[in-house]
């Protein structure tokens, strides 16, 4: 008997046995992180059956799970036939999670001064592990970055795929693609003016 409220997974090794209760723990940890499909789930998605629960758990995913809601595996026949969606907003995420993450990785060496700045970018490149490469992926990401969401501002505009909604396009649109605009353009400035002073 555990003194623990819950039952832990020694309880459960005790009364079930160890492969038992392991399949239990993995299966339950499958799925919690596909919001809803377990391994048998799974299992049948990728060998292409029916599922055999009901209601049908494949559904849950892409209603309760973020990634699949930004990569949708079905689209309606009016959306694809004439609009296609290329997958933008879902890349511009993806590149936004991106410089995030090379950020943090060069926020670590980098201090915003003007007197260290320019050092710690000499730093980064030489001194730093990856650190090159961090920082090339990390301005390259922001140049696709800028260059994804205008993409998708113009497909959004051309397509008139907000047309429907009772909200103008224009304005949420704009706010969203001038954010990575302003940064990419801050970022050119500070670059040619590094540049301009010969370092």
């Amino acid at each position: 008997m555990s003194v623990l409220p819950v039952p832990s997974f020694l309880d459960d090794v005790k009364e079930k046995g160890l492969k038992k209760a392991v399949f239990e723990l993995v299966d339950e940890s499958v799925l919690r992180l596909t919001s809803g499909l377990n391994i048998q789930d799974l299992r049948e998605a990728l060998r292409g059956e029916a599922p055999s629960r009901r209601p049908n758990p494949r559904l849950t995913p892409h209603a309760d799970g973020f990634w699949l809601h930004m990569r949708p595996s079905y689209f309606h026949a009016d959306i694809t036939s004439t609009y296609p969606t290329f997958r933008l907003g879902w890349l511009s995420m993806y590149f936004a999670f991106f410089e995030t993450i090379t950020g943090i990785f060069l926020m670590i060496w980098y201090t915003p001064s003007p007197e260290v700045a320019y050092q710690n970018m000499l730093d980064i490149l030489s001194n730093v592990p990856l650190g090159q490469l961090m920082r090339d992926l990390h301005r390259l990401g922001a140049e696709a970055m800028v260059l994804i969401v205008a993409l998708h501002m113009m497909r959004t505009f051309f397509t008139a795929a907000t047309k429907s909604r009772a909200s103008s396009p224009g304005s949420p649109a704009c706010c969203c693609c001038s954010l990575p605009a302003s940064s990419a353009s801050a970022a050119i400035c500070c670059r040619g003016t590094n540049w301009r002073c010969g370092r």
